[in-house]
């Protein structure tokens, strides 16, 4: 009672300033066992709420009440748990004190179904539930059956609860970053937020984000269902919602009135569909599979209506259009957060609302597009582009060959006179306009005729399938070192039958003539080979080379047959 005598004396002591000194706490108290349920006695001989500054207002700032200062004794901790309490005391849930507990030496000494011998307080202790607070996995309800403690990325560490085969409560994730990893129940139960006060569970998809729904039994926001095999035996998958349900038998057991019970012959029910509760529309983009036209055709989600043009010439994700077509919006855009941006389920998505991170309202596709021939020089390479001995009209961009009557830009047509002009010479196959800087060769085919073969810069400036090479190495002979400006005659190759070819070897093209037979020649790598060995061996070097030109072997020959 000295302590309530004092703080009276006190009060007495101020005179008129007794009105000040009424505290804001509850009932008088000298300890603990004073105060209500969640309450502690503080230095103010008063009960407050556990958390509440001494002489705090309850609502949860501090400040003077007219006492003087306010304390920052916050007051003694109520246990919950008796793990909470040190290793010799359990904790009084009633009071929320730590007191003593029953001895013991070994966990049989205890409740060994809800009890462990505390190893240093020797005393026994009830197991720590799923959340609760431990220090080594024993504490925890049935470590026998793989039960842990775990540490939370706060540093927290709680019991979890062995999962795999078995399930967790609402609230609680079965993680495979946690546990032993061992079958049947390798991952752990924890909280889904990693919070144990703030657990969450879903009570509808409503609360789910993205193309999520509740499951229920678990409280757990979930992927949805997309086949009958994503459910456990003797349920369906009512894909329309992501539901596993039992099969309906009317149209009554379905949660919608848009919503019919599926059987064969009804809309695109089929036998395996039977039961399960769908629109009477498309629901799958392969239900609107067309067999001819440009469009392959695909399901209007937002109408389960089908379509007949495209949503987008992504060829990686959706790509309603056949093969060589593009999809060109006409009739408007739509974002992917409100209109089906994805392919059946299991097929990849241009965006997916249901991944979190992607902000699908910045991406659009077209509402009800036009399926249109993509020209040849947006295809990639020209030999991808078109067929063998054809050139894509306007290919490259910018400074291609003139077209011919008759060939619309983005087309491809097969090469034509200046291309394979007959010839006897060089000169014959220099063309103003064409090679590109490079005069034409005139080269000889498998045919045994001539033909000018233009200049180019690369395949891509050559008909489809060929190569832009050159065609000619300036030779030479060793015993008078016959090679101009400042290239080294030298072996550039030797035959099967060990005949010895020899060329001009270079460093720059400043070692190279600048003109040979009218042509330009330049320095470039090649392999210097021995072909007269049973394993060829070769090296790389340099030689001037002459004469780039778009080479086949044939292709002339076919080209002046009609092929």
């Amino acid at each position: 009672m000295l302590k309530k005598c004092v703080l009276v004396f006190t009060c007495l002591m101020a005179g008129m300033a007794v009105a000040a000194c009424s505290s804001n706490g509850g009932a008088a108290c000298e300890t603990n066992d004073d105060c209500k349920q969640g309450e502690y006695c503080a230095n103010d001989g008063r009960c407050h709420p556990v958390g509440q500054e001494d002489g705090g207002d309850g609502d949860g700032s501090s400040g003077e009440d007219g006492d003087g200062p306010a304390g920052d004794d916050s007051g003694p901790t109520l246990c919950r748990f008796d793990q909470a309490c040190p290793p010799d005391k359990v904790c009084d849930t009633d009071s929320g004190d730590c007191v003593d507990g029953d001895p013991c030496s070994a966990d049989y000494n205890c409740d060994i179904d809800y009890e462990y011998c505390d190893p240093e307080g020797k005393v026994c202790k009830k197991r720590s539930p799923l959340c609760g607070p431990c220090s080594h996995d024993h504490e925890c309800m049935d470590p026998a059956m793989g039960d842990m403690c775990i540490t939370y990325p706060d540093k927290s560490s709680v019991c979890g609860q062995s999962c795999g085969t078995k399930g967790c409560p609402p609230g609680y994730e079965c993680d495979p970053d946690y546990g032993s990893g061992q079958d049947p129940n390798p991952s752990q139960c924890r909280c889904n937020t990693f919070d144990c006060g703030n657990c969450f569970v879903c009570h509808d998809d409503d609360q789910c984000e993205g193309d999520m729904i509740c499951n229920l039994a678990q409280g757990t926001c979930v992927n949805k269902c997309d086949f009958d095999t994503d459910c456990t035996p003797g349920l369906k998958c009512h894909y329309y919602t992501g539901h596993c349900k039992p099969p309906c038998e009317n149209d009554g057991d379905c949660e919608d009135d848009l919503l019919i019970c599926c059987i064969p012959g009804r809309g695109f029910c089929d036998a395996d569909s039977t039961g399960r509760c769908r629109p009477e529309g498309c629901m799958l983009h392969s239900e609107c599979l067309l067999s001819q036209g440009d469009s392959l055709g695909y399901c209007d989600k937002t109408t389960n209506e089908c379509m007949t043009g495209c949503r987008a010439a992504d060829f990686s994700t959706i790509n309603d259009c056949r093969s060589g077509m593009k999809c060109t919006c006409v009739s408007g855009t739509a974002t992917c957060d409100t209109f089906d941006c994805c392919g059946d389920p299991g097929q990849p998505c241009l965006c997916d609302p249901a991944i979190p991170g992607w902000d699908c309202s910045q991406v659009s596709v077209c509402t009800d597009g036009l399926c249109e021939e993509i020209p040849c020089h947006e295809r990639g390479d020209v030999s991808v582009a078109c067929a063998r001995n054809q050139v894509c009209c306007g290919w490259p961009l910018g400074d291609g060959y003139p077209c011919p009557d008759g060939a619309p830009e983005g087309e491809c047509y097969v090469a034509q006179d200046p291309v394979c002009r007959s010839c006897s010479e060089h000169a014959t196959c220099d063309i103003a306009g064409y090679g590109y800087g490079e005069k034409g060769a005139c080269l000889d085919d498998m045919d045994g005729n001539t033909y000018c073969h233009l200049g180019c810069r690369s395949s891509q400036d050559c008909p489809s399938t060929w190569a832009c090479d050159y065609s000619y190495i300036q030779g030479c002979d060793p015993a008078n070192s016959s090679c101009e400006a400042t290239a080294t005659c030298d072996t550039v190759w030797v035959t099967e039958e060990g005949e010895t070819v020899s060329g001009c070897h270079c460093n720059t093209d400043a070692d190279c003539p600048e003109d040979i037979e009218g042509f330009v020649a330049h320095c470039e790598t090649m392999q210097i080979c021995d072909y007269s060995q049973e394993m060829p061996s070769c090296v790389d070097g340099k030689a001037c080379h002459f004469a780039k030109a778009c080479q086949c072997m044939n292709c002339c020959g076919q080209l002046a047959s009609g092929g």
